[in-house]
């Protein structure tokens, strides 16, 4: 056992990553230059991990394992990275430090690596939209992010920047069409614009630039819809889950980042 135990000491770390995305891309990139080893953890169902299943997600065996933006309770983790489960930062009170927040700042850290502009300004875009595109971000410039953020568009989606331009614009145009609703109908604590009957491309980025939390609805995956309240600072996702709480299950709550994912309670109904 004492051999055994020696061996898993001296095995490289293997990295367990979460919910595919412009994130994991981004940690992906770097492992890869420092030629660590890394996996996605999945569903019980071997699909990609969503916000149901991401803190539950079934774990390749592998030595040493770091887990980035997920867990897995039957795993012993060398480590965890998670700024999703994390309350040691505070962007809304205090947006410059955002970098050390987020799991791509914590990998970089952890193998001493030093990030490029595009590097921080993608980060930033999965931890904190709405304060970057106001330009709070310590180190990213307002405009240049801008830039970025429709030449990352235009990548993903395989469209030329112009065609992201206009498309953001129609979005931008339409969500400043809605009256915003409050966040707590109780409180009055906010307001969010609330998409959920409508059908509109790019939303989230538009409410970002509106500098406003969005709610709406999105088929993870084979379960039931979730509602999702996106964009919100950490004081606006505490009100949105106060009001919510009784409504959603499974939720997926991450103050830090502005995102909350739920699935509507189903009640019976009596007849």
């Amino acid at each position: 056992m004492r051999n055994a135990t020696i061996e898993k000491s001296k095995a490289p770390e293997t990295y367990i990553l979460g919910i595919p995305g412009l994130e994991s891309n981004l940690i992906i990139d770097l492992l890869e230059k420092k030629e660590k080893e890394y996996v996605f953890i999945t569903g019980a169902d071997g699909l990609p991990a969503t916000p149901r299943t991401v803190y539950r997600g079934n774990t390749p065996s592998v030595p040493n394992p770091v887990f980035v933006g997920c867990a897995d309770s039957s795993v012993s983790a060398v480590a965890h990275i998670d700024s999703y489960n994390s309350s040691d930062v505070n962007v809304e009170k205090d947006p410059t430090i955002y970098w050390r927040s987020t799991n791509v700042g914590k990998v970089y850290r952890r193998l001493g690596a030093r990030p490029t502009l595009d590097t921080k300004m993608g980060a930033a875009s999965g931890y904190c939209l709405r304060l970057a595109y106001r330009g709070l971000c310590r180190g990213i410039n307002k405009e240049k992010f801008i830039d970025y953020r429709a030449k990352y568009l235009a990548n993903r989606d395989n469209l030329s920047i112009s065609a992201i331009k206009g498309k953001l614009k129609i979005a931008y145009e339409e969500l400043s069409s809605l009256t915003p609703i409050l966040i707590d109908k109780n409180k009055g604590d906010g307001v969010v614009i609330d998409v959920r009957k409508y059908n509109i491309d790019y939303k989230i980025e538009a409410a970002a630039m509106l500098d406003l939390p969005i709610l709406y609805t999105e088929k993870l995956d084979r379960f039931d819809t979730a509602e999702i309240f996106n964009g919100g600072l950490p004081s606006e996702v505490r009100a949105w889950l106060t009001y919510r709480k009784h409504d959603l299950v499974h939720i997926y709550p991450n103050e830090h980042t502005g995102i909350v994912v739920g699935y509507p309670v189903r009640r019976l109904v009596a007849s």
